[in-house]
């Protein structure tokens, strides 16, 4: 998708839309590749968007469902965890990525997370990339990363002033502090802006603004049916 920051604008005025576009991940210690840059990989494309602390939560929905074209979500897996070293058992890791995947794809679900390669966030990711490997189905799950702007690591390179899509971003490790990044097996971004950095936790009250608004409209979708 090629949307620009004025056409949000010109969308929904009161609100700022800061940036959208797709984002490719790349690990720091690949080898450039020139051709590869030239023939970008579809599937390796991210949807992203910087977003304001006070955008509403039917505006969100409106750019998930009707800008980003993802099916309205039957259930909604809200998945949150301290962004912290979290050690899964072998046999339970098996059990929690097997199962979080069979009920994303049985239901049509939208998995949340704070989208961070980090804490369980990681394991959401590893298990989406899981799923990715051994799926015959062509079967896409979604998983939204819902997280602050002020704590991305390389945020920079997800800003361009004229808009120019898709960004390129490093996951880089090297210096990168008290600060995090995003984890790349995600499939959509919401990267909640409140002009602060190094901040973590602004995103949560937005993000659970969002959650609710789409059980709400479920429910009113059942009602209807």
């Amino acid at each position: 998708m090629d949307i620009r920051e004025n056409e949000f604008h010109q969308m929904a005025p009161w609100h700022r839309y800061l940036e959208d576009g797709a984002l490719q991940t790349k690990q720091q210690k690949e080898e450039p590749d020139a051709e590869l840059n030239r023939q970008i990989d579809k599937e390796k494309e991210k949807q992203y968007a910087r977003v304001s602390v006070d955008t509403s939560p039917k505006l969100l929905y409106e750019l998930l469902t009707e800008q980003w074209k993802l099916d309205p979500p039957k259930l909604v897996i809200s998945v949150t965890g301290g962004a912290k070293k979290f050690f899964l058992k072998s046999h339970l890791k098996k059990v929690f990525y097997r199962g979080i995947i069979k009920i994303a794809q049985t239901t049509g679900a939208w998995i949340i997370t704070g989208g961070t390669n980090v804490g369980v966030m990681r394991h959401v990711g590893l298990a989406m990339s899981d799923c990715a490997l051994s799926n015959t189905t062509q079967q896409k799950i979604v998983a939204i990363g819902v997280a602050p702007w002020g704590v991305i690591h390389n945020r920079a390179a997800l800003v361009h002033d004229k808009g120019c899509f898709p960004a390129n971003y490093v996951i880089d490790t090297q210096g990168q502090r008290d600060l995090t990044y995003l984890d790349n097996n995600h499939t959509h971004f919401l990267l909640v802006d409140d002009g602060t950095n190094g901040h973590y936790g602004v995103e949560i009250p937005l993000r659970a603004k969002l959650e609710q608004y789409i059980s709400d409209m479920e429910i009113k979708l059942e009602e209807k049916g």
